[in-house]
Formats: structure tokens, C-alpha cells, sequence
């Protein structure tokens, strides 16, 4: 997806997909605007977790024991390759 555009449902559809129904709804998307040419970028995914972490835990079950939040964040942005463009 180097290059192209995900909204934030598509991001949080995806966890859905690999760790269960729910999951998404504990991700947070924030974008960044490039300076250079005012495109929204992809910044950061914040994932809700909750629960001990050891060498047992997993993902899955971690995201699915927090709560999930409402606010899904920026609604859309460009996932740009890493390093300096």
C-alpha cells in the first residue's frame, strides 16, 4: 500500500480481520501533514491494550481485554515509505 491512500475503517477492518471481530475498535489512526507538499501522511497506529504482557501473550488478547474507543482518528491518509522523501 506503499504510495496509496487507507482510511481509517480499512486500518480497523484489517485488525478485525487478523485478530477477531472487536479488535479494530482499539486502534487509533493519527496522521501528519509533509511540510513539502501538504499531504496527509500515516503517522502513527495507537493500539489499545490491556492485560499483563509476558512470553504467553498474545496480541489478540490483549487488544480484545481493552476498551475499545470511538474515536478512530484521522479518517484517511497516504502511507508514505520510510525516510526522508
Amino acid at each position: 500500500n506503499i504510495g496509496g491512500k487507507l482510511t481509517a475503517d480499512q486500518i480497523r477492518g484489517a485488525f478485525d480481520q487478523a485478530f477477531g471481530a472487536g479488535a479494530g475498535d482499539r486502534v487509533r489512526v493519527s496522521c501528519v501533514i509533509d511540510p513539502s507538499n501538504g499531504r496527509r501522511l500515516i503517522g502513527e497506529l495507537t493500539l489499545g491494550l490491556a492485560g499483563p504482557i509476558g512470553p504467553n501473550s498474545s496480541l489478540k488478547d490483549l487488544l480484545l481485554a481493552s476498551v475499545p474507543t470511538n474515536k478512530a482518528g484521522c479518517p484517511t491518509g497516504t502511507v508514505d515509505a520510510i525516510g526522508f522523501q
